[in-house]
């Protein structure tokens, strides 16, 4: 059986939604990982040069990292079924979409993720439940999760 692409990336990282979205439309197969702290700091930083998700490794050594790059990369692979548009005009619009998407409406995601206490349990859970997989809820929370509050709140 040939190895397969691996993507590795959490569900609550709409860049990741994006690709898996993409590699599922193209029926692109792949595994998929949500990466521990560990595989982050271990396998990601190395290969990518920071904790960075999603993230790429193809079975050639390869590791692609950016949702709009995966998916050019793939598309230049895999011509049927194309999702950028044929012609300038629409191929034009279609890329200021994907700007305002990629570059924009993060900033409200995460606006409402950071700044409103009442979503903080669930990204709270989520990101433990990710990060420390093997922990103990009440570790997940208070440890690893903390400090990831911070460091994600620079972005906001």
């Amino acid at each position: 059986m040939a190895k397969k692409d691996q993507l590795l990336g959490w569900d609550v990282s709409p860049y990741t939604a994006k690709v898996r979205s993409y590699l599922n439309y193209k029926n692109i197969p792949y595994g998929y990982k949500p990466p521990n702290a560990y595989t982050l700091f271990r396998k990601v930083q190395p290969a990518v040069g920071k904790i960075i998700m999603p993230s790429i490794f193809r079975p050639d050594g390869t590791v692609l990292q950016d949702s709009s790059h995966i998916i050019d990369v793939y598309e230049a692979e895999n011509r049927l079924k194309p999702v950028f548009p044929s012609t300038p005009q629409q191929l034009f619009a279609s890329m200021l979409v994907e700007l305002f998407a990629d570059e924009w409406l993060p900033m409200a995601s995460l606006h409402y993720r950071w700044n409103y206490p009442g979503n903080w349990n669930f990204i709270i859970r989520e990101f433990g439940t990710n990060a420390l997989p093997y922990f103990p809820g009440f570790i997940q929370r208070q440890v690893y999760v903390r400090e990831l509050m911070s460091f994600m709140a620079v972005y906001i």
